[in-house]
């Protein structure tokens, strides 16, 4: 397993120093690591499916269905139309702004912190890393500390495709996340619970920053006659 420092503001201040340099939204670099991260996800699949047996007790075709093959084919999606993506798209002026011409560029936010839940954690670290790079952002993972396995290959992985500085993985628990909320993130990314993603949700406005949520919800579920619930 890759380690890396503990110390939160110079990882942040490295990513920020990254992103100035406009390396993050250079359409080269976005393809190849992309494209890397594609090849070392088939390459370390059985290493994947372990962890995540390990963590989980997942059966090798779920894991392999929703996690590795779902990310397989984002990746492919990035890939196939980052170029398109990235062109301006030109837009209808109103007659008083004549002879003016309008158009739409894409420009990524900066530095995103990415919080990931137990229960899909490769999956749920790894697809919105995958928007956020695709994108030309930095991004910092912390995987949830339920996983420690999957965590593991996470920051592993994470380490062997991309610069600290463009991408990186901080493990930990309650007290980490909570550290991390303290830093003027560009962006926040967290799937969890109602009360953690609160926590996100003041983050966000603290620091004037988006914030995108996938929170729980209720769950229903059909209890047969013959249950006994005593």
């Amino acid at each position: 397993m890759a380690e890396y420092p503990q110390d939160f503001q110079a990882i942040f201040q490295k990513q920020k120093e990254f992103f100035e340099t406009g390396r993050s939204q250079g359409l080269s670099l976005r393809r190849d690591r992309l494209s890397l991260l594609s090849q070392e996800l088939e390459r370390r699949t059985e290493e994947a499916l372990e962890a995540l047996q390990a963590d989980l007790g997942k059966p090798a075709l779920e894991a392999w269905l929703a996690e590795i093959h779902f990310l397989r084919c984002e990746l492919r999606h990035c890939l196939k139309h980052l170029k398109r993506w990235q062109r301006p798209q030109r837009v209808a002026n109103p007659f008083y702004f004549w002879p003016a011409r309008s158009e739409i560029r894409r420009q990524p936010f900066g530095r995103v912190l990415i919080a990931s839940p137990w229960n899909y954690p490769l999956q749920l670290s790894l697809s919105p890393l995958i928007s956020a790079i695709a994108a030309g952002n930095c991004a910092i993972i912390k995987p949830s500390e339920y996983a420690p396995q999957t965590s593991a290959f996470i920051s592993d992985l994470i380490a062997s495709v991309f610069d600290p500085g463009h991408a990186t993985v901080i493990t930990g628990g309650a007290a980490t996340g909570e550290a991390l909320l303290n830093l003027p993130f560009e962006f926040f990314c967290y799937t969890g619970g109602e009360k953690v993603g609160r926590f996100y949700a003041e983050a966000g406005a603290r620091h004037l920053s988006p914030v995108l949520l996938e929170l729980g919800g209720k769950c229903p579920a059909l209890i047969g006659r013959d249950v006994n619930l005593a």
